[in-house]
Protein backbone atom coordinates (compact mmCIF):
# COMPACT_ATOMS: atom_id res chain seq x y z
CA UNK A 1 0.00 0.00 0.00
CA UNK A 2 1.07 3.71 -1.05
CA UNK A 3 1.46 6.26 1.66
CA UNK A 4 0.17 9.56 0.86
CA UNK A 5 3.38 11.03 0.75
CA UNK A 6 4.05 8.79 -1.92
CA UNK A 7 0.68 9.58 -3.89
CA UNK A 8 1.59 13.22 -3.71
CA UNK A 9 5.04 12.35 -5.04
CA UNK A 10 3.57 10.56 -7.94
CA UNK A 11 0.85 13.67 -8.52
CA UNK A 12 2.92 15.60 -11.11
CA UNK A 13 3.57 12.55 -13.34
CA UNK A 14 0.16 11.53 -13.27
CA UNK A 15 -1.35 14.98 -14.08
CA UNK A 16 1.45 15.42 -17.32
CA UNK A 17 0.00 11.93 -18.40
CA UNK A 18 -3.49 12.69 -17.62
CA UNK A 19 -6.29 13.07 -20.57
CA UNK A 20 -7.52 16.70 -20.19
CA UNK A 21 -9.96 16.73 -22.50
CA UNK A 22 -11.82 13.28 -20.82
CA UNK A 23 -11.23 15.40 -16.99
CA UNK A 24 -13.24 18.24 -18.92
CA UNK A 25 -16.30 15.65 -20.18
CA UNK A 26 -15.98 14.47 -16.21
CA UNK A 27 -16.43 18.07 -15.06
CA UNK A 28 -19.05 19.66 -17.57
CA UNK A 29 -21.08 16.46 -16.65
CA UNK A 30 -20.49 17.07 -12.84
CA UNK A 31 -21.70 20.96 -13.43
CA UNK A 32 -24.88 19.20 -15.29
CA UNK A 33 -25.47 17.23 -12.81
CA UNK A 34 -26.06 19.58 -9.71
CA UNK A 35 -27.07 22.50 -12.33
CA UNK A 36 -29.96 20.43 -13.84
CA UNK A 37 -31.47 19.92 -11.01
CA UNK A 38 -31.92 22.78 -9.60
CA UNK A 39 -32.53 24.37 -13.14
CA UNK A 40 -34.89 22.62 -15.00
CA UNK A 41 -38.71 23.27 -14.97
CA UNK A 42 -42.09 22.01 -16.74
CA UNK A 43 -42.12 18.92 -18.21
CA UNK A 44 -37.86 19.05 -18.09
CA UNK A 45 -38.67 18.17 -13.96
CA UNK A 46 -39.92 14.91 -14.59
CA UNK A 47 -36.22 13.85 -16.41
CA UNK A 48 -33.81 12.96 -14.31
CA UNK A 49 -30.64 14.68 -14.59
CA UNK A 50 -28.91 11.32 -14.68
CA UNK A 51 -30.25 10.51 -17.88
CA UNK A 52 -29.92 13.67 -19.61
CA UNK A 53 -26.44 13.83 -18.50
CA UNK A 54 -25.58 10.31 -19.16
CA UNK A 55 -27.08 11.36 -23.14
CA UNK A 56 -24.45 14.25 -23.15
CA UNK A 57 -21.44 11.91 -21.77
CA UNK A 58 -22.78 9.09 -24.83
CA UNK A 59 -22.92 12.22 -27.48
CA UNK A 60 -19.54 13.41 -26.08
CA UNK A 61 -17.30 10.76 -26.36
CA UNK A 62 -18.86 9.65 -29.33
CA UNK A 63 -18.39 13.33 -30.85
CA UNK A 64 -15.06 13.66 -29.42
CA UNK A 65 -13.43 10.24 -30.89
CA UNK A 66 -12.88 8.46 -27.08
CA UNK A 67 -11.30 5.19 -27.45
CA UNK A 68 -13.54 2.40 -26.51
CA UNK A 69 -12.13 1.60 -23.24
CA UNK A 70 -12.80 5.71 -21.63
CA UNK A 71 -16.57 4.59 -22.21
CA UNK A 72 -18.86 2.92 -20.27
CA UNK A 73 -19.06 -0.84 -21.03
CA UNK A 74 -22.67 -2.12 -21.04
CA UNK A 75 -23.33 -5.94 -21.24
CA UNK A 76 -25.12 -7.32 -24.36
CA UNK A 77 -27.78 -8.75 -22.22
CA UNK A 78 -28.38 -6.70 -19.43
CA UNK A 79 -30.42 -9.62 -16.77
CA UNK A 80 -26.48 -11.29 -17.52
CA UNK A 81 -25.09 -8.49 -15.12
CA UNK A 82 -27.95 -9.29 -12.53
CA UNK A 83 -25.92 -11.45 -9.47
CA UNK A 84 -27.82 -12.68 -7.08
CA UNK A 85 -26.31 -13.04 -3.30
CA UNK A 86 -25.29 -16.43 -1.97
CA UNK A 87 -28.36 -16.85 0.37
CA UNK A 88 -27.49 -20.58 0.49
CA UNK A 89 -24.24 -19.49 2.04
CA UNK A 90 -25.75 -17.25 4.58
CA UNK A 91 -28.31 -19.76 5.84
CA UNK A 92 -25.29 -22.67 6.51
CA UNK A 93 -22.99 -19.97 8.29
CA UNK A 94 -25.22 -19.54 11.85
CA UNK A 95 -22.14 -16.86 12.55
CA UNK A 96 -24.06 -14.55 9.83
CA UNK A 97 -27.74 -14.82 11.54
CA UNK A 98 -27.37 -11.93 13.63
CA UNK A 99 -26.14 -10.01 10.85
CA UNK A 100 -29.02 -10.78 8.26
CA UNK A 101 -31.55 -10.80 10.99
CA UNK A 102 -30.01 -7.13 11.77
CA UNK A 103 -29.91 -5.85 8.56
CA UNK A 104 -33.42 -7.40 7.65
CA UNK A 105 -35.61 -5.65 10.76
CA UNK A 106 -33.90 -2.63 10.46
CA UNK A 107 -34.55 -1.99 6.49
Amino acid sequence: AKSVLESLAHLPLQLAQAQWLVAAVGIVSLGLMFGLRRQLGGLWRWLPAAIVVAGFGVLASSLLGFDAKLRIAMPEHVLDGIHFPAFAHFLSSPDLWLTMALVVFTF
